[in-house]
């Protein structure tokens, strides 16, 4: 049924309605096993305008982390609004040091009213510093964007946010390029603010050797403490407020508060719908961290992971790496000393937590730094609505229990 085409004027003198040309789109790709064309390309398809606005290259799939050594697979999708049959090309192309091109990689066809043409393929990274995929029609290009590939000795981009995409695919107001709303990725990635370009990180994989005699004991009475070196310690935190009238009190604030001459930085919420917000806070930790001069750097990082969205769960590999990411860039960045604390949520499930936490934990042993356990702070102490009413649990934090989660992370920097 893939390359099933249906024309809707067929066998009536003038053009379709253009409902009922819509309906039956979303029939023909149903069937398929495509997704459906969003209402509002459709739209633009039959209002007219350039070639930009009639036909959307989509990522589908696009990593944002990989191993080096690792391929690259790249799952695209052309999407033709136009209101008319169309010969549609995409092409992947890998540019060398130096501006040398690769031969660029092709996928062909025609392209029905509300269609669909699809670029799956693996690739080699190799030597590659960038790499960009097209769409033309007819032979002309429509639309073009670049991937930078950051290898962990370049120096990581000071200006690295996440932009999010709703569900049509459409970037909201901070896309980087307005004009490209119609043609980003379908799922958030990191961009560079100054070029425009998407960002994908490679990392050096880690293995560490552990000697498992001794296992049993360290599992009955715990392992042996983490000794913190001195130096001047910073604390990355999320926008976390307990329960109460006016928002409830605002961690930062209360860090800020206790912690005299400890950097203590907010980090902003993440992007709806945009890059994982493990990924995001690592990107932000470690651009804040780069801009910052050689005598200017913290010795010392403390991070509270934040909630990942419930919905749009981040899975164990995407973590993972997030996580290598940060502690890798840190590394390098001479940052002897960094402690990760799991999220503390009453709104995620349980075990869902527990997933995350075992990465963390996994993540810092193998880079031989500290595991600030927060699972303590899930006790519905910390989150009754109100004092003595013990079956009601609010999804913020009371303010007792964001004293006690301010105390937890000032342990890792006194």
């Amino acid at each position: 049924m893939t390359g099933f085409a249906f024309r809707p004027d067929r066998g009536s003198s003038g053009p379709a309605h253009p409902a009922a040309a819509a309906v039956w789109a979303a029939v023909i790709c149903a069937l398929a096993g495509q997704t459906t064309p969003s209402a509002r390309a459709v739209e633009a398809g039959r209002e007219g305008g350039g070639d930009r606005d009639k036909f959307r290259l989509i990522a589908d799939y696009l990593p944002n982390i990989l191993y080096t050594g690792d391929d690259l697979t790249v799952c695209l999708r052309a999407e033709n609004a136009s209101g008319r049959k169309a010969p549609l090309s995409i092409a992947l192309e890998f540019q060398e040091a130096g501006g040398k091109r690769r031969r660029p990689h092709m996928e062909e066809g025609e392209c029905p009213l509300g269609g669909f043409l699809h670029y799956r393929r693996t690739h080699e990274i190799g030597g590659a510093v960038s790499f960009s995929y097209t769409l033309k029609v007819e032979g002309r290009e429509v639309a073009r964007h670049t991937v930078r590939i950051v290898r962990p000795e370049d120096a990581f981009p000071v200006r690295a946010r996440s932009y999010s995409f709703d569900a049509e695919g459409a970037a909201v107001a901070d896309s980087p390029d307005p004009r490209d709303q119609l043609t980003h990725a379908r799922a958030g990635g990191i961009w560079d603010e100054v070029t425009g370009e998407r960002l994908l990180f490679l990392i050096a994989p880690r293995l560490r050797k552990e000697d498992r005699r001794w296992a049993p004991l360290r599992w009955m009475f715990g392992e042996a403490g983490t000794s913190r070196p001195p130096g001047r310690p910073a604390v990355f935190v999320p926008e976390v407020r307990s329960a109460g009238p006016a928002g409830g009190a605002s961690l930062a604030a209360l860090l800020k508060s206790k912690a005299g001459v400890v950097e203590i930085v907010e980090l902003p919420p993440p992007s709806p719908l945009g890059a994982e917000p493990v990924l995001e806070t690592a990107c932000r930790v470690c651009a804040w961290m780069e801009s910052k001069g050689k005598n200017e750097q913290p010795d010392r990082v403390v991070a509270l992971l934040p909630i990942e969205d419930a919905e749009w769960a981040t899975g164990p590999r995407e973590y993972r790496l997030a996580l290598e990411l940060l502690l890798s860039r840190l590394e390098t960045m001479g940052a002897p000393g960094v402690a990760l604390a799991p999220p503390v949520s009453a709104s995620v499930p349980r075990k869902r937590l527990d997933v995350y936490r075992t990465q963390i934990r996994e993540t810092v042993t193998i880079y031989g730094q500290s595991f600030a356990d927060t699972e303590k702070l899930l006790a519905d102490e910390y989150w009754r609505a109100a004092e003595g009413v013990d079956a009601v649990l609010g999804e913020k934090m009371n303010s007792k229990g964001i004293e006690r989660l301010a105390d937890e992370l000032l342990k890792w920097v006194r």
